[in-house]
């Protein structure tokens, strides 16, 4: 029968079976061990070749018998792709790139990707450059490269703001800063060489003229730009005025006067300067009147006077200040230190004890320099000084106690814990006096008075100048020595008050050796205590309107009365009984009529004082009286 094929695995022979069909155990085979090759496909790039086998044989029968194989796939026979190299084609706007390879085998084996761009600024755009912008496309074929494409970003352009402008000092020119807001270090600078000159307001007798600048200029961004400055004073461009001669005005009283001047260029242009009006006492045919001066420098700076004459005013007025004790006097007359002041309370008070005179007296300057009472203290009357001071001394304000524990005890100042208390003392009334100085400061070219400290009637009456006084005795101690060089650096000068009882020769010797020329040669002394008073007054209060009378044979009353004193521009004059004429003299020659006692009507009577002042009996005493 036919015969069956079959073949080895590689097709290198094939054997055909033939079987009897009388007998199928009967069985011939037959091989062909070069079987015919016959390619069917070439190999290519991607395909293998196929072939078909076919073998021939000659069967038992005689017969040539053949077989042959399906197309059989030779596998590794494709002979792959040989690439060429990428080609890369950009989109028009670059949002991506196109990457391809063909085979060099067969052109129609082409390989493609395309891949998205990423835009980044690389380098930024200035003012005046360009920048720079970079696309990147990234495939995810490995045979293809990563691509970037540069591409020019231009630059921006300056972005000019508003200027700012300087101007030359004189206005003669000015300059404009333009800044790039893009770049704050791009500027450019205009000037414009003859800003414009405007009058706002034209120059009069007083002021000058006032004028504006206006500058243009032409900016980098073709704008015209314009600043006008404020308004500029032209110094030096008034007119000035032409002062006619001034119209006066007068107080009622001739206290104070005005001068008008107006100018003869602008009439109203006035200008009125208070005068300074000095008072004088009429002599010849003007006596019995005050002449009243005024004086003024006018606006064009010369001086001009006008005068006025009025009859003297008679001022018939009598206080008398006074309590039921030397405590209650010192009080009465601290009140009426506050109604003088116009103040509701004190700052500062002075406390001394009312059992001696000597810190009392030696306490006037700084009273004076503190425009504080002195109060007198004691173990009979601290209760009620204590009770005044809480009443009408500032909370927290200043108390001095003048004297050590044996003079003012710490007991007497019950109820004081409140107040800076300040204790200034010294061993002696002469240290004591010395130290009270210093809490005063006594200030540069001042008159230092020298007085006895062993008795009170010349420093008494001298309390009232507000000078500084030193307590002198038989002898200078090294600190008075000390103080007294002190002051003499001061422009000190010095005079000797009393006769010399109160203050020996030999004292004046030890002085004039400590302060020289610095002593004034005489010193101010009277026949009496009341003399002396009397000069006191003549000398420091010549143009006195009123006196202090105080009793002259005791202390008491007269020590708290030196400060209200000089607030009354008044002296202390000593006086009694059988000794009125030697203060009237002095009340007469001034014409003065008006008076404050010191102390009750038993040491200075109302007929007294009258008497003294000139007053009719009608005249009224009026009293201050403290209970």
């Amino acid at each position: 029968g036919a015969p069956v094929w079959s073949w080895s695995e590689d097709y290198s022979e094939a054997e055909a079976a033939f079987t009897c069909g009388n007998d199928p155990e009967h069985v011939v085979k037959v091989k062909d061990a070069n079987p015919k090759v016959t390619i069917v496909r070439a190999a290519t790039c991607e395909e293998n070749r196929l072939e078909t086998y076919t073998a021939a044989v000659t069967g038992p029968d005689g017969v040539v018998y053949t077989v042959t194989t399906e197309a059989v796939e030779i596998v590794g026979t494709a002979i792959g792709h040989e690439w060429g190299e990428p080609t890369y084609e950009w989109a028009e706007n670059n949002s991506s790139v196109t990457a391809k390879i063909v085979c060099a085998h067969d052109e129609n084996h082409v390989v493609t990707e395309t891949a998205q761009t990423v835009y980044a600024v690389t380098k930024a755009a200035s003012c005046e450059e360009a920048g720079v912008g970079t696309y990147t496309a990234e495939f995810t074929d490995e045979r293809f490269t990563t691509q970037t494409k540069d591409v020019e970003i231009p630059a921006t352009g300056h972005l000019w703001s508003p200027p700012v402008w300087s101007w030359a000092e004189d206005y003669s020119e000015a300059e404009a800063t333009f800044t790039c807001a893009l770049d704050h270090e791009h500027t450019a600078k205009v000037k414009d060489s003859e800003p414009k000159m405007t009058v706002v307001r034209a120059a009069t007798c007083e002021e000058n003229q006032v004028v504006t600048y206006t500058a243009v200029v032409t900016g980098p961004d073709g704008v015209v730009y314009t600043s006008t400055t404020a308004r500029v004073e032209i110094a030096g461009s008034a007119t000035g005025h032409s002062w006619g001669a001034p119209e006066w005005s007068w107080a009622e009283d001739y206290s104070a006067a005005e001068a008008a001047f107006t100018c003869t260029n602008d009439p109203e242009h006035t200008v009125t300067l208070p005068a300074e009006v000095v008072q004088t006492e009429g002599t010849g045919e003007d006596e019995g009147f005050f002449i009243y001066t005024a004086t003024v420098t006018g606006p064009d700076g010369n001086i001009y006077t006008d005068v006025k004459k009025a009859e003297k005013p008679v001022v018939e007025e009598l206080i008398r200040v006074y309590g039921n004790t030397r405590y209650k006097t010192g009080v009465a007359a601290a009140e009426e230190l506050r109604a003088e002041l116009g103040i509701e309370k004190f700052d500062t008070v002075i406390l001394a004890t009312g059992e001696n005179y000597a810190d009392a007296l030696a306490g006037s300057y700084l009273a004076a320099a503190k425009s504080a009472p002195i109060l007198l203290t004691g173990a009979k009357g601290y209760k009620l000084v204590n009770g005044y001071i809480k009443e009408h001394v500032t909370e927290g304000g200043t108390i001095y106690i003048l004297g050590g524990q044996k003079a003012v005890p710490d007991e007497q100042l019950a109820g004081l814990e409140g107040y800076d208390l300040k204790r200034i003392f010294g061993n002696t009334r002469y240290l004591t006096a010395i130290a009270i100085l210093e809490e005063a400061g006594v200030a540069s070219g001042e008159e230092v008075i020298i007085c006895t400290g062993d008795n009170y009637a010349d420093s008494l009456s001298a309390a009232s100048t507000g000078k500084p006084l030193f307590l002198v005795k038989d002898t200078l101690n090294n600190r008075q020595k000390e103080v007294l060089a002190a002051l003499l650096d001061k422009g000190c000068t010095f005079t000797i008050l009393g006769g010399e009882k109160a203050v020996t020769p030999e004292m004046e010797a030890l002085i004039r050796a400590q302060v020289g020329n610095a002593l004034a040669e005489e010193r101010i002394a009277g026949s009496t205590r009341y003399h002396t008073s009397r000069m006191i007054a003549e000398r420091y209060f010549p143009d006195a309107k009123s006196v202090v009378l105080a009793v002259g044979d005791n202390y008491p009353d007269g020590l708290c009365g030196g400060l209200l004193a000089a607030t009354r521009k008044a002296p202390i004059l000593l006086t009694i009984a059988g000794r009125e004429s030697i203060a009237k003299v002095y009340a007469e020659s001034r014409g003065i009529h008006a008076g404050l006692i010191l102390g009750g009507p038993k040491l200075i009577s109302d007929e007294m004082a009258r008497n003294i002042l000139g007053l009719d009996e009608n005249v009224e005493v009026t009293e201050r009286f403290y209970q």
